[in-house]
């Protein structure tokens, strides 16, 4: 007879969150045209979330009460203000005007307005001589008048217009974009690169909101009517905002809708991508992980527009598109900040990092993003790989990429002579180590960067990618000049060695020295001669159909 199984015992159901139908205490968004609003300056609190040491501020046990209680958006808006401290009395003030609305309100999450100043001085962020994470140090500038174009954007975080479904702290949520925000910022302009790679920083501000009488009503339903914040004469909400130079030129998505990406020639396309990637790689080098490389992220600028300032590029193949600025960090991160879990790129890096060995994983580091600005033949991991490889590989802007991917076999791009391709290693335990010619296909074991971020791992089939496995690379980099040369173990099944394989790579590098002298030449003669692009084309049947 057999054994009846033991029914476990069923854990408790967590409540669900039910939407109220219709939520009294929250109208429409106040952020409108034409609408006039007082902000003061404010300090925020240090970063949080993803990539930093702290991921939630409120912590969990505020999620669990707002499940249990089922409170609706505004009553919790209103319960829960923006934690930090307040601006001082002293503290420089603004008189702005809403002039338009640059992001339709979808209940998505911040506003982005357009506003002009009417009063008060801009702070001018000058970069700080210290290398503490303080922040910048302010100065009055004289005000724009009036009737000058709005040339100045809001991002206002307001929790109440967030989307709410009872998943997360809407709170936390709002807060941590704000501080993440102002950290990315205030890093930039101590590196003195404010608005160069983003708009120009103007400054965070906190403002006040009066609640309106239906908001006091139903707090006091819900709360009663000794709430705090009924207790005051002048009960506000407050809510945190970021002023930035407005941007020119449209996002990427833009492009793709109204633009007319189709007509653009192959050429110009690869351009737009590459251009973008590279100004990545620049921000990188400069201590920030962007955490949301999407085209609508990306702004573009039509560099063809004028031609002496007098003709205009009408037509659409004309047209020399490239990367002008980056937006929305509110999910980036600092590098090296006393709060982040990454360190900052190593001081001996003194150039930005190659985009192959940001971008190699095409999912992990956000380059899939790409797919629709890149031509239909090359919508393939392998073939956008390649890509970067003919693209860069010895760019001397950027640092050397360290192992060479395996080339493709025949490929005119890689032809560097018999002295490379016969290049054969010393024996370990019965195994040659030689130079592959393009026919390899084995396991790829990634690993990530010593930052521990950008450019993640993955465990998958691939061809034509990094075939030595991340503790034989390890073992291979200590071996001077051995870094421009991929290798693979040649076995039948491309399997990943044992540790007594490694050790004994290890035990052999000092009987390597001629070779790595040799080696060192044709190193340095790769990465001063970038390689030319190959005159054939590949042909549909090596071209997958799609990212793998």
């Amino acid at each position: 007879m057999p054994r009846r199984r033991r029914p476990r015992a069923k854990e408790p159901k967590k409540p669900k969150f039910k939407i109220p139908f219709l939520d009294r205490g929250r109208p429409a968004s106040p952020f409108c045209t034409e609408s006039r609003w007082t902000i003061q300056q404010h300090e925020p609190l240090p970063p949080f979330g993803t990539g930093y040491k702290t991921k939630h501020r409120r912590g969990e046990e505020i999620l669990a009460q707002m499940r249990e209680e089922q409170l609706p958006q505004s009553i919790y808006c209103l319960d829960n203000q923006p934690p930090g401290p307040e601006p001082a009395e002293d503290a420089p003030r603004l008189d702005i005007e809403v002039a338009d609305a640059l992001r339709p309100l979808l209940t998505c999450g911040a506003h982005v307005v357009a506003c002009r100043i009417l009063s008060g001085t801009i702070p001018s962020q000058s970069p700080s001589s210290s290398s503490s994470f303080s922040s910048s140090t302010a100065t009055a500038c004289p005000p724009p008048p009036s009737s000058s174009p709005a040339t100045i954007v809001a991002k206002i975080f307001d929790p109440m217009y967030y989307y709410h479904n009872g998943d997360y702290d809407i709170v936390d949520l709002a807060d941590m974009e704000y501080c993440r925000e102002t950290a990315a910022y205030q890093h930039l302009v101590r590196q003195g690169v404010d608005g160069k790679l983003l708009p120009a920083y103007f400054g965070s501000y906190s403002l006040e909101l009066p609640l309106t009488d239906e908001q006091k009503e139903c707090l006091a339903e819900v709360k009663g009517e000794d709430h705090p914040l009924l207790q005051v004469p002048t009960p506000v909400r407050r809510v945190r905002l970021i002023l930035m130079e407005r941007v020119e030129g449209r996002p990427m998505t833009a492009q793709l809708v109204y633009g007319d990406v189709n007509g653009m020639t192959n050429e110009a396309r690869l351009d737009v991508v590459a251009s973008t990637l590279e100004a990545y790689a620049r921000l990188y080098f400069h201590g920030i992980t962007h955490g949301d490389l999407a085209p609508r992220n990306v702004f573009l600028k039509d560099e063809s527009e004028t031609v002496d300032d007098l003709t205009k590029c009408k037509s659409i193949a004309a047209r020399r598109l490239r990367f002008h600025r980056f937006v929305d960090l509110g999910l980036a991160y600092v590098l090296g900040h006393p709060e982040s879990s990454f360190p900052r790129q190593p001081t001996s890096e003194m150039r930005p990092r190659n985009p192959i060995r940001l971008f190699w994983h095409v999912f992990d580091s956000g380059a899939v993003n790409m797919y629709y600005w890149l031509p239909k033949e090359m919508r393939s991991t392998e073939t956008f790989q390649l890509w970067m490889l003919r693209r860069w590989y010895g760019d001397t802007r950027f640092e050397s990429v360290g192992a060479v991917p395996i080339p493709v076999k025949n490929d005119a791009a890689w032809e560097r002579g018999e002295a490379l391709t016969n290049e054969t290693w010393p024996d370990t335990n019965g195994e040659d180590l030689q130079r592959c010619d393009g026919d390899g296909d084995g396991d790829g074991d990634g690993d990530e960067d010593e930052n521990g971020h950008g450019n993640g791992n993955g465990n998958g089939n691939a061809k034509r990618g990094w075939q030595l496995p991340s503790a034989l690379a390890r073992a291979m980099a200590t071996i001077s000049g051995l870094r421009a040369i991929s290798i693979v173990i040649k076995q039948p099944t491309c399997a990943i060695p044992d540790d007594k394989t490694v050790a004994a790579v290890c035990d052999a590098s000092h009987t390597t020295t001629s070779r790595a002298r040799q080696l060192d030449e044709i190193e340095t003669q790769t990465t001063t001669t970038p390689p030319t692009p190959p005159t054939s084309k590949a042909t549909e049947k090596d071209q997958p159909k799609g990212f793998r």
